[in-house]
């Protein structure tokens, strides 16, 4: 049985990104043009639309008229519903369907109407395209004039009136009319050329009242270009308007762009290199959506073209600006070791003379002061030497320490002595003003109320790293990772009373563990540093644990492991953010660069471990030790040789 032609397609035009984004426009419907056809048990009819800023979703249609509507039976078909399958039942006679579009904005079109009429059997003729028609029910591919062979079917072409019409988009610029030849068994038609899609309607009338209709889609003959507008997004989020977001170095952002071609032709996207600041760029399935990754701060600028094939046509799309936050480096700031932030946002770090320095408000002191009670916080610089630390000790005020030499500092004591003296090597906050420090005797540990006490499961057992995270034991706080050599322990609460000798996990290779950095709960991974004291090229790297907690036996785990930055030396620092849009993503010190590894959700739709070196701080600042925060306000933060690098 033969088929309705789809008809007019219509050219889809996207509106570019502006600085205000206009209100959404629903989308415009076309059907077939009306039908005349011998009755028959199934008609198929077509739609077509266009939405004026997205794309069309979803069609829907209904019956408005027919001579038995319980007879009648409707089926959408196609991808979105553009090709309706009508059951007739076979009942000649008048029918008046009707057919809406909904765009991606959920904005529904202006109905439009298609008129068939189904004549009974006996006058029955029927119009094929037997030469030049590319595909059924008729479609014309056409690059310049066209002859189509038109014949009818039964019976002979003597006595019937033929016409040949063309309906044409009105903005095509070509207004050739088709033309009629003789055929001893139909007609021939000469299409002209057209600039946009369109339909031919070939009809044949005999005296007795009979009437055949053929509706061909006429394809473009002249190609125009495609058209493309780039739009860029977050993670997770939606296409940034006139507010943008603060975009810090290393913040995956993904560049999509929006294409279409008037033709209806196919479409591919190229993005060349990224202009303006240094950039990594990643590609997936989709040609049309890249990833970017700034490695500076600056106005990242994005280039891209759409390009249809046959014939081939491009079209550049308007540059796509993006501002990207830079580090800023403290003017004349101390030599800093580490750095840690506070519950609160503030800032804390330790010199190298050690001086305790707090930053409130963009201001440096050497003290702490107007801090609450039951907070803690611990500072590490990878278990290279001693660090310092800010709590409520028990003589009431708060105080910074340092157990380096194996004794107390005069200037940062700490009110509670750790015997038999110990090294610490590095520490981690915990939950409830907990602080957890690695030793060279095993672990000490703050528990917030101001009692100092050690956990010496066997002597000489020497500790380079520690960790606190994620809160995944209801109650008992985070999980506590630390490091013996190569081996990776974890206690599973914070409460050591419960803690066993019976803790290891497993093992990392290579050169010793520096550094260990845990992941939030949604996200459990678990990174550990490694490298030697000197921290030379080659001799270590960061290691990426993911799902390091197992919830069917609720005991952490660590399966195979992904290495990044082994060309940089020893890992000296890790920060993971446990929340917001890049909750997951890892800051690194390694070597003396600051480099990244972003946990980003893929075009693929999985989260990424995309690694990223950032050179761009400063050509003499060397990065020592770097921590991020994610509260009120994301906040990054960098000890250096040359002071505080904040992220504005």
């Amino acid at each position: 049985m033969r088929t309705a032609a789809l008809s007019l397609i219509l050219a889809v035009s996207l509106a570019a990104c502006s600085a205000e984004r206009p209100l959404k426009a629903a989308p415009i419907v076309r059907a077939s043009p009306d039908l005349d056809l011998v009755v028959r048990e199934v008609v198929f009819i077509g739609a077509q639309a266009q939405d004026p800023d997205g794309e069309v979703a979803s069609f829907a249609w209904s019956l408005v008229a027919a001579p038995d509507p319980s007879a009648t039976q409707l089926t959408p078909k196609g991808r979105k519903g553009e090709v309706l399958e009508l059951k007739t039942g076979g009942i000649p006679g008048h029918y008046v369907l009707s057919v809406t579009a909904t765009d991606d904005d959920e904005l529904v079109s202006e109905p439009d109407f298609v008129n068939l009429t189904l004549r009974p059997e006996g006058a029955d003729l029927e119009l094929v395209c037997v030469d030049g028609c590319h595909s059924l029910p008729g479609r014309l591919q056409a690059n310049e004039l066209s002859d189509l062979a038109v014949e009818v079917q039964p019976g002979s072409a003597l006595g019937l009136t033929w016409t040949a019409q063309l309906a044409r988009d009105p903005r095509d610029p070509f207004l050739d009319e088709p033309t009629l030849g003789s055929r001893l068994s139909g007609r021939t038609v000469r299409v002209p050329r057209v600039a946009r899609p369109a339909s031919l309607v070939v009809t044949a009338l005999a005296s007795g009242g009979a009437q055949a209709q053929l509706v061909i889609d006429v394809l473009n003959s002249v190609d125009e270009p495609p058209q493309i507008a780039l739009e860029w997004s977050q993670p997770g989020q939606p296409a940034v308007g006139a507010q943008a977001p603060k975009v810090l170095p290393g913040d995956a952002l993904w560049v999509s762009a929006r294409v279409s071609d008037p033709n209806g032709d196919e479409v591919a996207c190229v993005f060349p290199e990224v202009d303006g600041l240094p950039a990594e760029r990643r590609v997936g399935n989709d040609s049309c959506r890249i990833t970017i990754y700034p490695l500076a701060g600056g106005t990242l600028s994005v280039l891209a073209s759409a390009t249809t094939t046959e014939p081939l046509a491009t079209i550049e799309a308007a540059p796509l600006a993006i501002e990207i936050s830079g580090f800023e480096v403290e003017a004349d700031g101390p030599a800093l070791e580490a750095v840690a932030i506070d519950p609160w946002g503030r800032i804390m770090a330790v010199g190298v003379l050690p001086v305790f320095h707090v930053y409130l408000d963009g201001r440096r002191d050497s003290y702490v002061s107007g801090l609450s009670e039951g907070s803690a916080v611990a500072i590490s610089n990878g278990g290279v030497q001693t660090l310092g630390f800010a709590g409520w000790a028990s003589t009431g005020s708060w105080s910074p320490f340092d157990f380096g030499a194996g004794a107390q500092q005069s200037n940062l004591g700490w009110g509670v002595a750790v015997a038999p003296p110990t090294q610490t090597r590095a520490m981690a906050a915990g939950t409830n003003g907990r602080v957890f420090a690695a030793t060279d005797r095993g672990i000490a540990f703050w528990d917030g109320t101001g009692s100092l006490q050690q956990w010496l499961p066997e002597e000489g057992l020497d500790l380079r790293t520690i960790a606190v995270g994620p809160d995944v034991s209801w109650g008992g706080g985070g999980l506590v990772w630390y490091a013996v050599g190569n081996e990776i322990h974890c206690q599973t609460s914070e409460d050591a009373a419960s803690w066993t000798t019976e803790a290891a996990v497993g093992t990392v290779p290579g050169p010793a563990v520096t550094a260990i950095g845990a992941g939030s709960t949604s996200l459990p991974d678990l990174w550990v540093g490694t490298g030697d004291a000197g921290g030379a090229p080659g001799e270590g790297g960061l290691w990426l644990f993911r799902d390091a907690f197992d919830w069917a036996v609720v005991q952490p785990r660590m399966d195979e492991g992904e290495m990044f930055f082994t060309q940089l030396g020893a890992v000296r620092s890790i920060a993971v953010e446990g929340q917001g849009l890049y909750a997951g993503d890892v800051w690194v010190v390694v070597g003396e660069s600051l480099a990244r590894v972003s946990r980003a959700q893929t075009n693929a739709g999985e989260r990424g471990a995309e690694a990223l070196e950032l050179f761009r701080i400063g050509a003499d600042v060397v990065p020592r030790s770097v921590a991020v925060a994610n509260g009120a306000a994301r906040t990054v933060v960098v000890a250096s040789s040359r002071g505080l690098v904040t992220a504005p």
